[in-house]
């Protein structure tokens, strides 16, 4: 979440649970305010989504050999990351940045 400070714009870290919709779907999600570290805004503000396609199939696959050599350099660390080709992993493609119009608080 952004707010507008006078000319500048000033990052808030609001931070929900992940939303998973299917492709030309919609959905909410609602700020819960009171559980965040931060006041209601009393600005202008605006809202930055992450959005990433589920993949399946081949890009999914290339996805899991594009992450096998870090999976190798870092198995012996204590947090690593799980291997790739491990069943049922889900993969995601490069997340894109949607950015919110301006939200007058009046």
């Amino acid at each position: 979440m952004e707010i507008r400070e006078g000319t500048n714009w000033t990052k808030w870290d609001y931070h929900g649970p992940p939303v998973f919709i299917g492709p030309h779907a919609a959905a909410y999600e609602t700020i819960d305010f009171s559980s965040q570290q931060f006041q209601w805004p009393t600005n202008t503000w605006r809202l930055t989504v992450s959005v990433a396609e589920k993949l399946a199939g081949v890009p999914a696959f290339l996805a899991k050999i594009r992450h096998y050599p870090g999976w190798l350099r870092q198995r012996s660390n204590f947090f690593s990351m799980p291997n790739p080709f491990t069943k049922g992993a889900v993969w995601y493609g490069n997340p894109r940045k949607v950015l919110s119009e301006d939200v007058p608080q009046h």
